[in-house]
């Protein structure tokens, strides 16, 4: 095992609990046991809502969503906050892995969000 890999293991481990957490919250149990998202220095502020994975090939895999990790210098190293009222995000997940850039991650009550690995936001989302 090379040093990126542990180092990367080493990140995701520091951060299970939330991780565990998370996807058990929002996921069936079925799809959670895989952990496909990964959270890296949340701020978990209201977990309300849904979210819905739709993998094109049907796969559910670990780490298949990355939020939080720093990835870009623009953005400082402080996680990202998570606050939703009750909307619900659909993510269509292709080909890629989905790593979002975002430092605050909010939905309101009747807010649906569908999101893709191809463009990030669909075109035609009502936000």
């Amino acid at each position: 095992m090379n040093k990126k890999k542990i180092r990367r293991y080493l990140q995701e481990l520091r951060y299970i609990v939330p991780t565990l957490y998370f996807n058990f919250h929002y996921l069936p149990f079925r799809q959670a046991i895989r952990l496909p998202i990964v959270l890296y220095k949340p701020h978990l502020l209201k977990c309300k809502g849904t979210i819905r994975l739709e993998p094109e090939d049907g796969r559910i895999r670990h780490g298949m969503i990355r939020l939080g990790f720093h990835q870009v210098s623009l953005y400082p190293n402080n996680g990202f906050t998570w606050e939703n009222l009750g909307g619900v995000i659909l993510v269509f997940i292709g080909v890629y892995l989905l790593q979002a850039v975002f430092s605050y991650i909010w939905l309101q009550h009747s807010a649906m969000v569908p999101w893709n690995t191809y463009g990030g936001l669909q075109r035609n989302a009502d936000l």
